[in-house]
């Protein structure tokens, strides 16, 4: 990926640390202290223990195979790759364009990227304002994106959640 025009937009490495490693640090920690049926986990009940057993990894491993949260993007003449856990999702825009979609929430910080068609391992991620050059992504990513398909703004002041106007 070393195309003449590459952008790349990178968490900073202390919200990569508090954002991404001590979350699932922490989860990871519970599911060990589940296991090993620490101080209080006999209170739970051993079928809600049991369902946590398999509920936890199995959301661990989707955010690893999904990389819904990416840590970097990085758009070129070719297309966009969105990284994370050491792994990254390649879409060439000749695929993507037609079909990304923005859509900006209540939540101002962050807004979720559509390409698709997808399939529920691939073609959703969240992106936040954290990324390094995040308006620059936007901007970028909306100028690719086609408004006949359903795009949505995106921007860091949208505010609708809905798809029709209230």
């Amino acid at each position: 990926m070393a195309a003449s025009g590459t952008q790349a937009f990178a968490l900073p490495r202390k919200y990569y640390v508090w954002g991404t490693v001590v979350p699932d640090a922490f989860v990871a920690a519970m599911w060990l202290w589940l296991l090993a049926g620490g101080p209080g986990v006999a209170a739970m009940g051993e079928r809600f223990r049991l369902l946590m057993l398999l509920a936890v990894p199995a959301a661990l491993l989707y955010g690893v195979l999904s990389l819904h949260h990416p840590t970097a993007v990085a758009l070129d003449d070719e297309g966009i790759t969105l990284s994370g856990y050491g792994r990254a999702h390649r879409f060439r825009w000749a695929e993507a364009a037609p079909s990304i979609r923005l859509r900006g929430f209540l939540v101002r910080d962050r807004l979720l990227l559509r390409i698709g068609p997808s399939h529920p391992w691939r073609g959703r991620y969240w992106l936040t304002d954290r990324l390094q050059g995040y308006e620059a992504l936007v901007a970028a990513l909306q100028a690719r994106s086609s408004p006949g398909e359903g795009a949505r703004s995106g921007s860091a002041e949208s505010t609708s959640s809905g798809d029709a106007p209230r």
